[in-house]
């Protein structure tokens, strides 16, 4: 994954990269966002949610900067020549939604700053991976799309399954809310999971019902994954957005990179998958 000084160095060769901040997680870690174009169709890419895909997140920044270094050269990416098809695009990057549950997932309990003895407990109790935020709350299942009691219930602090006392509870789920308010996305293009599939979207999209299909299709075949047509979890980011704002999510499951997560790895899976991003970000 990407270094803070790497991505300095990235924002310093391609100056035409806007950088905001989100907002400030618990811990007090910065909530990142990058932009590239000012086209009035505005497309966004997330990924980060889970602390346990640190994968997904250097996938993106390397989308970012392959997208970047392609604009500045003049250079076709994947046959596509992105000065115009991005003509009128814009493209908002988010990387890591949950950068504090990443610090945790590296460093240890040390990283989550004021909550580290309700991450030690939870720990403790639980000798499972952190998955969660500092808060010990489980970002994807922190929307209020049919969120289900029991995560609603659950004990502050649990490492796993944990949706949080209410939906939008979390700093990170909040900003991203806030974005999505915002900017009015045509869709959102989403890295959640792992293991080489691409999920469904939610129905009820009425302006994408006829090109929906098709979309799909494609976006399957180029990277040569599966569709998965099982319903998103109780409580999702997916649900939540199409429900609320009547767009699409196009969710990728990237093949699962083992651990520890060379870059040589990394890049190989990221390959297969880079065409099937481009053609998402001009749907």
């Amino acid at each position: 994954m990407k270094t803070d000084f790497a991505v300095s160095l990235l924002l310093k060769k391609y100056p035409f990269v806007q950088k905001n901040v989100l907002g400030e997680t618990a811990a007090g870690r910065p909530i990142l966002a990058y932009s590239l174009g000012t086209g009035k169709d505005h497309v966004l890419f997330l990924g980060g949610m889970s602390a346990l895909e640190m994968q997904n997140t250097w996938m993106l920044y390397r989308f970012l900067e392959r997208v970047a270094s392609s604009l500045k050269h003049g250079r076709p990416l994947c046959g596509i020549r992105l000065q115009n098809s991005l003509r009128e695009r814009k493209i908002t990057i988010v990387p890591c939604l949950n950068p504090d549950g990443m610090a945790i997932q590296k460093h240890g309990a040390s990283a989550a700053g004021c909550y580290r003895g309700l991450v030690e407990r939870a720990m403790e109790k639980k000798e499972i991976p952190w998955a969660a935020n500092a808060r010990g709350v489980e970002l994807s299942l922190n929307f209020p799309a049919n969120m289900p009691v029991e995560s609603i219930d659950a004990p502050l602090g649990a490492p796993q399954g944990f949706g949080g006392q209410r939906p939008f509870s979390e700093a990170e789920t909040a900003a991203l809310r806030t974005l999505c308010e915002t900017e009015s996305f045509r869709h959102v293009v989403l890295l959640d999971g792992l293991g080489g599939y691409i999920q469904k979207p939610p129905t009820g999209v009425e302006d994408w019902q006829v090109q929906m299909p098709m979309a799909l299709k494609i976006l399957a075949q180029s990277a040569n994954y599966p569709i998965l047509e099982s319903p998103f979890s109780a409580g999702s980011f997916a649900a939540w957005f199409g429900e609320t704002h009547r767009r699409p999510v196009f969710s990728f499951a990237p093949q699962r990179v083992c651990e520890p997560l060379e870059k040589e790895a990394l890049a190989a899976v990221y390959k297969e998958l880079e065409e099937a991003l481009l053609l998402a970000a001009i749907l």
